[in-house]
């Protein structure tokens, strides 16, 4: 077979191709141009969603680093509950409620208590988010074996529950020999000084939060 021959070969099969693409395309051709418009649209729609949660998630840390007292810090935390920021705002202001709540309970018990309880409820929550990054959540168990010792009238049961787990959760734990020591220190019944290590454990927590996302 000559090059000539070969060549209109390949003509005739481009032709036939082209005659079916045509026919395909008159047939289905509004459906496809739909349908690369429904894509395209949903990519656009892609795109902003990422850059408005970026957006977001900047103005949460920008918001976490400027608040100084508890109110301002649950703010953040209730305005941007799916930030990354969210957690860290809402441990460090369970931190700052505990350490009001101690101080407080010289002076006025209930409203300490009342600080108090706010502080044992966010650290609850907090130690069983999943979402949680690994520290939030073991200084939310921290914070709230505090809590239920600070609020203890008598039975610190509910404190050592708390200590028990964050060492069995994590027993590669900044907090684990603290933990253990309030362990051994409220078995034999002893106060190992509670109020003073816990208002300065709170203080030194505190401290320990990323500075952005």
């Amino acid at each position: 077979m000559d090059s000539q021959h070969r060549h209109e070969l390949q003509q005739n099969d481009l032709s036939l191709l082209l005659q079916k693409l045509n026919r395909f395309l008159e047939k289905h051709g509004n459906r496809i141009s739909i349908g690369i418009c429904l894509l395209t649209a949903l990519l656009v729609g892609w795109i902003l969603w990422q850059r408005n949660m970026k957006a977001r998630e900047q103005v949460a840390w920008s918001q976490l680093s400027g608040s100084s007292s508890p109110d301002d810090l649950e703010d953040v935390w209730k305005k941007n509950p799916d930030a990354a920021a969210a957690p860290w705002a809402r441990l460090v202001e369970a931190e700052q409620r505990l350490t009001n709540g101690i101080q407080s309970m010289f002076l006025d018990v209930e409203a300490g208590r009342k600080e108090l309880e706010q502080a044992r409820k966010s650290f609850e929550v907090l130690s069983e988010l999943g979402s949680a990054p690994r520290m939030v959540r073991e200084r939310a168990l921290f914070g709230l074996a505090r809590a239920e010792e600070s609020l203890s009238d008598g039975s610190t049961q509910e404190a050592q529950k708390a200590y028990q787990r964050l060492v069995e959760r994590f027993p590669d734990s900044f907090f684990k020999d603290k933990a253990e020591q309030r362990l051994r220190d409220l078995a034999s019944g002893g106060s190992g000084d509670r109020k003073s290590t816990r208002l300065n454990s709170s203080h030194s927590s505190v401290s320990r939060m990323p500075s952005s996302a």
